[in-house]
């Protein structure tokens, strides 16, 4: 397992708990990782979840249940592995893409995982995109990447050629990631406040 990989699903299971849970705002279970059920039912993890409960005779609906599946998991490691498996497979296919993390030194990587989620794949892609054409511009290179949200060959091969070469100091390339986000969040609050005076 990579080292970003495990730092995402640490924080993950940190802060998401490491059991089944039911959060306030769904009707349903959601997984370790915060993966809503009621959002992506057809999730494989949640087909995991159910065949456990089908060989334990239980419930993944109630308690008691998700207390039983809970033991049945901690006393079997090798279904942890299969379950985070799953939830980074979840988070690979519906947000990240499988490619870019691996360019991505640790805390860059896991403000990008962050903004994926939280803002979505294209958005996250821009705020990378922004943050590769700062550390041009702080360099001086005469490169400059189209920040439409679309990883493409030239995007990977900046990433490579930066990271590669130790040109990316990890603090302030996170940094430009949160700046854009931090100022994208500023125009849609602008946005926000226009079309509530225009009522």
């Amino acid at each position: 397992m990579s080292s970003t990989r495990k730092k995402i699903m640490d924080y993950l299971s940190r802060w998401e708990g490491n059991h089944l849970h039911k959060n306030s705002t769904e009707d349903y279970i959601t997984s370790a990782y915060g993966i809503y059920k009621k959002s992506f039912p057809d999730a494989a993890i949640f087909k995991f979840y159910e065949q456990i409960a089908d060989e334990l005779g239980v419930s993944t609906f109630d308690r008691p249940g998700r207390e039983v599946i809970n033991k049945f998991m901690d006393a079997n490691p090798i279904y942890k592995e299969v379950e985070e498996d799953l939830a980074w497979q979840f988070y690979v296919d519906n947000f990240m893409g499988n490619t870019i993390l691996q360019y991505l030194p640790p805390k860059s990587a896991l403000s990008f995982f962050s903004i994926s989620v939280n803002g979505g794949k294209k958005r996250a892609n821009k705020a990378l995109q922004t943050a590769v054409n700062k550390v041009y511009e702080e360099y001086q290179v005469p490169k400059h990447l189209v920040v439409d949200g679309i990883v493409g060959k030239g995007t990977k091969t900046a990433l490579k050629e930066l990271v590669g070469n130790g040109l990316v100091d990890d603090n302030i390339f996170n940094q430009y990631m949160l700046e854009y986000m931090n100022n994208f969040y500023h125009y849609l609050a602008k946005k926000n406040l226009k079309n509530m005076l225009d009522i």
